[in-house]
């Protein structure tokens, strides 16, 4: 399944897939993915949307998982009760539970990789969504020295 859904703060189509990818994924703004992203990257010394920046930050926080199928698509249909994040050449994209959620139908794509970010959605509990806000908002806060950097 596809849903289109873009979640730019100004409700532009720009060469934002990392920012509205993750910012789905976590059930964080757009605006404060941007950011958060920015300053890690900033830190790294390398921009935002780099590849292998990319592959890095989610290697550091969420599990790949290494065998997958080859579309967008199949991955996304393999994993009804996750939320994934899945790269392939040029672009990242999100599923949530089996649906792929962007700004294009990229469901025939071939997949490159794949994270879990978060498990069964019958597991959580109401308060999860606003539990990872609240700790994306503090590491970023942590990271930049206060709450305007």
């Amino acid at each position: 399944m596809y849903k289109f859904y873009n979640n730019n703060s100004l409700g532009l189509f720009e060469n934002d897939c990392t920012i509205r990818a993750i910012s789905t994924a976590t059930g964080n703004t757009w605006d404060d993915t941007y950011k958060h992203l920015s300053n890690i990257a900033r830190i790294n010394g390398t921009m935002m949307d780099d590849r292998e920046f990319i592959q890095e930050y989610l290697d550091k926080r969420y599990q790949r998982i290494d065998d997958i199928p080859r579309y967008v698509g199949e991955v996304a249909g393999s994993y009804p009760d996750n939320i994934l994040l899945i790269t392939m050449r040029g672009h990242i994209t999100c599923s949530m539970y089996g649906c792929v959620v962007d700004s294009f139908d990229c469901r025939e794509r071939v997949a490159e990789y794949c994270w879990i970010v978060k498990w069964n959605k019958m597991k959580l509990k109401p308060s999860y969504n606003y539990a990872i806000r609240r700790s994306f908002k503090w590491r970023n806060i942590q990271k930049s020295g206060g709450r305007n950097g």
